[in-house]
């Protein structure tokens, strides 16, 4: 039921998108304040502010709702789709490993700023209909995410693809690939580009480039500037024009594509 639910729902904003689009210039306004279809009970269509929500950076402005984290919090695990310690040298993870990865977590769920970046998922990745694509991510949050992960261990360097998923949740092909993170991902750049299929580009800290958390209390976001930047170049470039023929063939399209892999 949950993936009836999320492939309609996912259809529905794949043609407002499509329709939005179609016929003129996109504004800035289109890649901005907007959010990603995952998860149908936690995700929202527009931002808002979110009270109790256990991701701090974002309780005034989210894309999510409270509760999406868990339980992760407790279990590292995510939703049961993403188990994070998935081999069998270890259960847990470190905690300053943990603490990375649920602020990357966040990022990723909740963030309001990731707009101009939104892109549909593979259909192989049925629970969700959105993700993104290339955010500059600043390299020393890069750097920082990569060095408290040094003892976790996996078994693929692609952890969109490289997993056998057919069980609902990430599952090693082969447990005898389970190595420490270095020995799949050598250096810093590798493992943020690589671990989410360049979900992150990694960029030097002197040009725009996002955090995955910051002070959201002192009212200061220093993502905004940084979505703003490429909403307005994304505004500028070609726009799709359709006729109402070619929608709805592209929207049957899509809705084929999605029912053979339910």
């Amino acid at each position: 039921m949950l993936m009836k639910i999320a492939l309609f729902a996912g259809l529905a904003t794949i043609l407002e998108d499509i329709l939005a689009h179609a016929q003129g210039p996109a504004s800035t306004d289109n890649y901005l304040n907007k959010c990603m279809l995952l998860l149908p009970e936690y995700s929202k269509k527009t931002p808002s502010p979110e009270p109790g929500l256990e991701c701090s950076t974002f309780v005034g402005n989210s894309c999510c709702k409270k509760g999406v984290t868990l339980p992760f919090m407790t279990e590292h695990n995510w939703q049961n789709i993403t188990d994070f310690p998935h081999c069998p040298q270890k259960a847990t993870l470190e905690p300053q490993c943990h603490m990375q990865f649920f602020e990357e977590l966040c990022f990723f769920l909740c963030s309001p700023d990731i707009g101009p970046w939104i892109v549909l998922a593979s259909p192989d990745l049925k629970v969700i209909t959105h993700r993104f694509k290339n955010i500059p991510i600043c390299a020393s949050v890069c750097e920082q995410w990569y060095n408290a992960c040094q003892d976790e261990y996996t078994c693929t360097d692609n952890w969109y693809i490289g997993f056998n998923t057919s069980s609902g949740i990430n599952r090693c092909h082969d447990v005898s690939q389970c190595f420490k993170y270095p020995e799949h991902f050598t250096n810093s750049q590798s493992f943020c580009e690589n671990i989410w299929d360049n979900s992150f580009k990694v960029v030097p800290d002197d040009e725009p480039c996002m955090h995955f958390s910051y002070d959201a209390t002192s009212g200061n976001n220093p993502n905004r500037a940084v979505a703003e930047a490429r909403a307005r170049v994304l505004s500028t470039s070609s726009s799709i024009y359709l006729d109402n023929s070619q929608i709805l063939i592209v929207a049957f399209a899509i809705l084929v594509s999605q029912l053979m892999n339910v």
